[in-house]
């Protein structure tokens, strides 16, 4: 399936905010 190219970087951004909020996550202490 191809995507477009703004597509492609949005879910890469979401991608990489959700690994920092799960990184943040760890730091912090909860599960």
């Amino acid at each position: 399936h191809y995507r477009r190219p703004m597509e492609v970087y949005a879910q890469a951004q979401r991608s990489m905010e959700g690994s920092r909020q799960t990184v943040l996550r760890e730091v912090e202490g909860e599960p």
